[in-house]
């Protein structure tokens, strides 16, 4: 037993974050390509300068959610609650994520129960909530609203974010895992890329829980969170 436990510890420390970076060498290899190409194609002055920038801008988020997620997976930190209040919260990332993508704040709806206060780590919960929203985002088709639900039950907040995309027929319990690749699931390239799973274990650090269900039409991301 003791032996299990030791090459289980070893694997989580040493083996898992190699699997990962393996894992995300082909979408850090998508923009080098592409910064080849624009080199290589003629571009110059301002036309060039854009497309630099918006790789480099790619492989540092690429780089950045690596990192993030390695450390939330190895070191397991034991993240300190606070009040937070919700509401406040969503209000700031809708207008990050309309400054991001050029979407109307009205298709960004908050439908919480009045006086929802979490009591969670502010950092973690931000971070999971904006990739929350970015995946949304994302696979929203055009027009589409995304909403965040939720209402008070007992000593917890269950809430959750629905979008009005295509949802995933099969494979749902595989879009929290890394690099997941879910083939004609969802339109764009089929990846989930880091965003969920850095997610998922912001979530489980402060003692809540998150899960996916198909809305029909859409995805629903339900968090399960202590209340204040």
């Amino acid at each position: 037993m003791l032996a299990l436990l030791f090459c289980m510890g070893l694997y989580r420390v040493l083996i898992a974050p190699l699997v990962r970076l393996r894992d995300r060498s082909h979408e850090l290899r998508t923009p080098l390509s592409c910064l080849r190409v624009a080199a290589e194609g003629g571009l110059q002055g301002q036309s060039l300068t854009q497309r630099v920038m918006h790789e480099v801008q790619l492989m540092q988020r690429l780089v950045d959610d690596t990192l993030e997620l390695a450390w939330l997976d190895t070191e397991r930190p034991r993240l300190a609650a606070e009040p937070v209040d919700l509401e406040a919260l969503w209000d700031m990332l809708c207008e990050r994520a309309c400054f991001e993508s050029d979407w109307e704040p009205e298709r960004l709806v908050y439908a919480v129960a009045p006086g929802c206060h979490l009591s969670c780590n502010l950092n973690a919960l931000a971070l999971a909530l904006e990739n929350i929203l970015r995946n949304a985002i994302r696979y929203s088709p055009e027009a589409g609203l995304i909403r965040l639900c939720g209402q008070a039950q007992a000593d917890e907040w269950h809430l959750w974010l629905e979008d009005q995309g295509p949802g995933v027929p099969q494979q749902l319990a595989q879009i929290f895992l890394p690099v997941t690749r879910l083939n004609g699931a969802r339109p764009g390239d089929g990846g989930f890329g880091l965003g969920l799973s850095i997610a998922r274990s912001a979530i489980d650090g402060q003692g809540g829980r998150m899960y996916a269900e198909n809305a029909h039409p859409g995805l629903r991301i339900y968090l399960h969170l202590p209340a204040a």
